[in-house]
């Protein structure tokens, strides 16, 4: 193989793996704040199983009339107990959310360790474990050994 070959191959399999990793944690991001958008609206008013549920219930069905499918009760709630479980490990970014979500007012999020982030797969398991001493210990070693899910989950 050439090297002008190697250097373009080299290129490319570079920007793919940015994009995937810009992506992921666009998607960490907005997830967390859909989460806490959910948190803040059901504290705000009645906090009552009944409500919270309806409240979900319809969010889900206006999300997938506008953005198709992926959006369900269940989703939902994920992405509640992503935010309230990783909340104090989420520093606040005002100049970042101007871009990412349009919006003056809206926060987005920066991770505390070197902008590193773990698959959304893998905050779905983490966010299972209720110590958070033993979540924050498998999501570092996660991390730093580059774990798959199935690794994480053994």
């Amino acid at each position: 193989m050439i090297e002008l070959s190697q250097k373009i191959i080299s290129l490319i399999e570079s920007s793919r793996f940015l994009v995937t990793r810009v992506t992921n944690s666009t998607m960490i991001f907005t997830y967390f704040v859909v989460g806490k958008m959910i948190v803040e609206e059901l504290q705000a008013g009645e906090y009552r199983a009944e409500y919270g549920t309806k409240l979900l219930k319809k969010v889900s069905e206006d999300l997938n009339i506008k953005l198709g499918r992926g959006y369900s009760v269940d989703n939902l709630e994920n992405m509640r107990k992503f935010y309230v479980a990783y909340f104090q490990q989420f520093t606040i970014s005002e100049s970042n959310s101007r871009i990412l979500y349009n919006d003056s007012n809206s926060e987005t999020i920066s991770r505390n360790y070197e902008n590193q982030y773990l698959s959304w797969s893998h905050y779905l398991v983490l966010t299972k474990i209720d110590n958070k001493a033993e979540r924050y210990f498998y999501e570092i070693e996660s991390l730093k050994n580059n774990w798959n899910l199935t690794e994480l989950k053994r």
